[in-house]
């Protein structure tokens, strides 16, 4: 039963596992959309020379940039939420799975240490009934 139940552990760690994997590489396309958008932001706000026009949309679009930059920068903070809190999930996971191995490995101690017991034991008597047939 503990060793069903070891197993149901072990797949839920491999489960989290692979979800920690897809939270960190959404993690890290979010941060390189960040990336890129502060790049462009600060491309903009570098003077150039042209028309009033030009100068005109050109600020504009920074203007609208700096929003997405702003949403993009929320985005990023949950990315980083939501790879932190399936860290910490697999992480008490991994926890339970080597707890259930530590305790599958004392159990089987103990059974290992019962058999020497007996075997003992059983040496012992024959060891007795010898020695007891020996001095008749």
């Amino acid at each position: 039963m503990l060793e069903r139940y070891f197993e149901q552990q072990q797949s839920l760690l491999d489960t989290l596992g692979g979800e920690h994997q897809k939270q960190r590489q959404l993690l890290e396309r979010e941060r390189g959309r960040l990336a890129a958008l502060t790049e462009l932001v600060r491309d903009l706000a570098r003077p150039t020379s042209g028309s009033a026009l030009y100068h005109l949309n050109r600020s504009a679009m920074r203007g609208q940039l700096s929003a997405l930059l702003e949403m993009q920068q929320q985005e990023t903070e949950m990315a980083e939420l939501s790879y932190r809190h399936s860290f910490e999930t697999m992480r008490r996971q991994l926890g339970r799975v080597k707890g259930l191995e530590e305790l599958q490995a004392q159990r089987a101690a103990v059974v290992r240490a019962r058999a020497l017991r007996a075997e003992q034991r059983l040496l012992d008597e024959w060891s007795a009934a010898k020695w007891a047939v020996a001095s008749d």
